[in-house]
C-alpha cells in the first residue's frame, strides 16, 4: 500500500488534488473460470478478509466473456479481472439400438441422455453401414458452441425386419 497524490487538470489551468492510499496487488487476482460453475462465490472468498462485500453479480458464470469483480472492506477495494471460458467438453451416454436393413438413423437417436453448459450437437464420427445386416459399432461425436469434443461409442443391431406383419386370428402354427 502507497500513499498517492492524484492531480487532474483541465484546459484551462484548472487544478485538483486528492491524497488516497493505493494498494497494487499481484497477478494472482486475474481469475478463470469454467462455464456454469456453480460454486462463484467462493473461488472468490479464500483471497478476501471476513467481512467483506463483493459485486458478485456482475460475473455472469453462464455467458463466456471477461468480467470486472470488485470487492470492499471498510478501508481498502480489490478490482479483479475474471475471465469465464468454456474448456470441457459435453458428457454423453449413448445406448445401444435395432434398426432395420435400410433404414438411416440419425445420430441423435442413440443418445440417452447428455449435458454441457453451453448446450451440444451430436454427429457420427464414424457412421454405420444401414445396408448391411448384423452387429455393428457405432461412434458419435459431441461438440459444444466452443469447440470442445468427445467421443463416445455403442452398437447398432442391423436386422430385416418386415415392415409389416399379418397375423390371422385362430390359426395355429402348423396352419
Amino acid at each position: 500500500t502507497f500513499a498517492v497524490t492524484i492531480t487532474a487538470a483541465d484546459a484551462y489551468g484548472n487544478m485538483a488534488m486528492q491524497e488516497t492510499l493505493l494498494t497494487v496487488m499481484d497477478a494472482s487476482h486475474s481469475l478463470q473460470m469454467e462455464l456454469g460453475a456453480a460454486d462463484a462465490a467462493e473461488s472468490f472468498d479464500r483471497w478476501l478478509p471476513a467481512h467483506t462485500s463483493m459485486n458478485i453479480e456482475a460475473v455472469d458464470i453462464h455467458t463466456v466473456g471477461n468480467y470486472l469483480l470488485e470487492a470492499c472492506t471498510e478501508t481498502e477495494k480489490y478490482i479483479w479481472q475474471v475471465q469465464v471460458s468454456d474448456t470441457t467438453a459435453p458428457e454423453i451416454v449413448l445406448t445401444p439400438l435395432c434398426a432395420r436393413t435400410d433404414t438411416a438413423m440419425l445420430p441423435e437417436q442413440f443418445v440417452e441422455s447428455g449435458s454441457d453448459a453451453s448446450g451440444y450437437t451430436v454427429s457420427f464420427a464414424e457412421t454405420p453401414d444401414f445396408q448391411k445386416q448384423g452387429l455393428q459399432s457405432v461412434k458419435l461425436a459431441a461438440e459444444d458452441a466452443h469447440g470442445n469434443r468427445t467421443e463416445a461409442q455403442t452398437q447398432v443391431l442391423i436386422c430385416t425386419i418386415p415392415e409389416q406383419v399379418d397375423v390371422e386370428l385362430g390359426a395355429t402354427q402348423d396352419e
